[in-house]
């Protein structure tokens, strides 16, 4: 008998049984997770692919120009009272807003160059390419944005970047 089995006997019914409650735990958890995503992805208000680059994404773009066709509308009009009631219904998820705050933090000493701010970008769906002109982040593989690489771009051009950034991850056209 091993030192472990003389101090810490434990019998396999009872081990059976904690396993059992701890993928009954597991289990609960992924429906959980599962419930979450759902709430995430921008509910059943229209069919469409699955396209959301990050959670809420074609949720909160569908908010956006509702807010704008509600504000165009008259008062007292059945459109606005329609619009009024789901946008009431509806709160904004606003991951979006928080990616853009992260990356203009990241833009705002200039060219990423610190391990944090490189793995920042990553997490947030960036990757960065460095070249000889104008570093570039892609934005999911599929939105290119140049950064300003030399001092004298540097002063207009990362806010130029952001505000194209801006256009894309914000989830808001203004119509």
């Amino acid at each position: 008998m091993s030192r472990e089995e003389e101090y810490n006997p434990v019998s396999a019914e009872e081990t059976y049984t904690h396993l059992k409650h701890e993928i009954h735990r597991l289990r609960s958890q992924v429906k959980y997770q599962e419930e979450m995503i759902r709430q995430l992805s921008g509910g059943q208000i229209l069919n469409c692919e699955p396209i959301d680059l990050y959670p809420g994404e074609q949720h909160d773009f569908i908010l956006s120009i509702l807010e704008q066709a509600r504000d165009k509308c008259r008062e007292g009009a059945r459109a606005r009272d329609i619009l009024d009631s789901v946008l009431s219904k509806n709160e904004k998820i606003g991951v979006g807003d928080e990616i853009l705050v992260k990356v203009k933090r990241v833009l705002r000493q200039g060219i990423p160059s610190r391990a944090s701010d490189l793995s920042e970008l990553s997490k947030l769906g960036f990757r960065y390419i460095q070249s000889k002109k104008h570093p570039k982040l892609v934005f999911y593989n599929r939105y290119t944005y140049y950064i300003a690489g030399t001092p004298g771009d540097s002063r207009r051009g990362n806010r130029n970047c952001y505000s194209e950034l801006s256009k894309c991850i914000a989830s808001s056209l203004k119509i």
